[in-house]
């Protein structure tokens, strides 16, 4: 049995397997990096976190994998992908 980690993402608790969890974190490192230099910088991380836990909720697992991570890291792309993909930031 893998060792479990909670972890609250956009307001919303997860259980995540341990490797989940730190891919999930370096993903979000990396997304910080990039926004919270800019204007809004929060903002924009609070949006994209609340649409990262909308997708981790739509898997509906018990407990997330990292599979379940990287599948919902591709579809939210990297913070220069999720940039061009948002209208009205730049």
């Amino acid at each position: 049995m893998n060792e479990i980690e909670h972890l609250s993402i956009g307001g919303y608790a997860f259980r995540l397997e341990v490797d989940a969890a730190a891919q999930l974190r370096n993903y979000i490192g990396s997304l910080e990096s990039y926004y919270l230099p800019q204007p809004d910088g929060r903002e924009i991380m609070d949006s994209i976190e609340e649409r990262l836990a909308e997708l981790l909720t739509g898997r509906q697992v018990d407990v997330v994998k990292a599979e379940d991570v990287a599948a919902v890291t591709a579809i939210l792309g990297k913070p220069e992908a999720i940039e061009d993909s948002v209208p009205g930031l730049e």
